[in-house]
């Protein structure tokens, strides 16, 4: 079963590699056949997160009477990479490469011992979105899809006893805004993003699993530069 998951995650980073070779292809040649109608440069960005402290990681309240783990703080998801845009009879699109990362503090209250500790987890992902939209007067509208695969996470959460996390190797979002270009270099995003995948998929606490019902969804504020 081991290999079988090495297989599947190394297949599946092998097609992200070449679907990002074969981005960059067709950014050269469309830049060469559409100089005029083609803007690419850096982004970076910042997300706020939904999830509130004190949510419990369990969605059904199943945890055991003995062990408890809640959410007590998330920072934003920063992101920094690029962007590209060609237009085309009126309508853009955008695809975006950009890194990302974020951190979730939890609270593990153990009733046994009395004890009380902060376990974190830090994010890093790469992540893909690719908008689609349009000008409606001196505003741009859009919307797409999210691509979001993990790159190195780490969880403390796996250092307590009892307890396991499966944490996911990739998800998809759904993102759709507004955005206004400042002259012929600032461009200006404010897009909201709904998670199509769990958070996470399972946590395991004394032998015993868990679904997550938790949606990671946030609105997030985006600064790029045409060069």
């Amino acid at each position: 079963m081991e290999s079988i998951n090495e297989n599947y995650q190394t297949v599946g980073k092998s097609q992200l590699f070449k679907s990002l070779m074969i981005l960059a292809i067709s950014v050269f040649f469309l830049q060469g056949a559409y100089a005029q109608k083609i803007k690419i440069g850096p982004r970076i960005s910042v997300g706020t997160s939904d999830i509130q402290p004190g949510d419990f990681l369990d969605a059904d309240g199943q945890s055991p009477q003995e062990l408890s783990i809640m959410l007590k703080d998330a920072t934003p998801e920063y992101a920094v990479g690029g962007f590209f845009r060609v237009q085309l009879l009126g309508i853009y699109v955008q695809p975006e490469l950009l890194f990302a990362t974020s951190k979730v503090t939890y609270e593990e209250n153990n009733q046994q011992t009395g004890s009380t500790d902060d376990r974190k987890e830090r994010f890093y992902n790469l992540e893909i979105p690719v908008m689609a939209g349009t000008k409606l007067g001196p505003l741009r509208a859009q919307a797409g899809p999210v691509f979001r695969m993990d790159i190195n996470s780490m969880s403390e959460l796996v250092n307590v006893s009892g307890y396991g996390r499966n944490l996911q190797e990739s998800s998809v979002g759904l993102r759709a805004g507004v955005g206004v270009d400042l002259g012929k270099k600032i461009i200006v995003d404010l897009t909201y993003e709904a998670n199509l995948s769990a958070f996470a998929n399972e946590v395991t606490i004394g032998g015993h699993s868990y679904e997550l019902s938790n949606r990671k969804s946030q609105v997030t504020f985006s600064l790029g530069l045409a060069l």
